[in-house]
């Protein structure tokens, strides 16, 4: 798309780093990555910066999700759900769980898909303690 002179917008960016998540394509998330850090977009549009976060969480590299919330101005219910799925995901209940209290303690308010993320982190939380001796 660059290449033919189209300029891409934040949405397009957030639909590439979807598109990469489905794919498991890490490689192209990592150039769109650094494409909107050099373009100073992370800082600027929740949107991108939510859908980085949501890419690294579903590919289990909480680390750098952690990281990628940590750097952007803004957080919503979206940046913190996304965060909580990928530690539900790879069953880290505890740490969804605390990146849940953490949301509450800045002051946002979980929605629906907060709930659905958080019930899934308590749900692994008890498998792990009905499977352990």
């Amino acid at each position: 798309m660059q290449s033919g002179g189209l300029c891409l917008d934040e949405i397009t960016y957030a639909c590439i780093l979807k598109a990469c998540g489905s794919m498991q394509d890490a490689d192209m998330g990592l150039k769109i990555h650094f494409v909107i850090v050099s373009m100073g977009l992370l800082q600027k549009i929740v949107v991108l910066g939510n859908a980085l976060v949501d890419l690294y969480a579903k590919r289990g590299a909480l680390q750098r999700a952690q990281k990628v919330l940590e750097e952007l101005l803004v957080w919503n219910a979206v940046s913190w759900s996304a965060l909580i799925a990928g530690y539900a995901q790879q069953d880290q209940g505890q740490k969804s769980l605390g990146c849940f209290q953490r949301m509450q303690s800045e002051g946002l308010c979980p929605d629906a898909i907060t709930y659905m993320c958080i019930l899934k982190a308590c749900g692994s939380q008890m498998c792990l303690l009905v499977r352990s001796p």
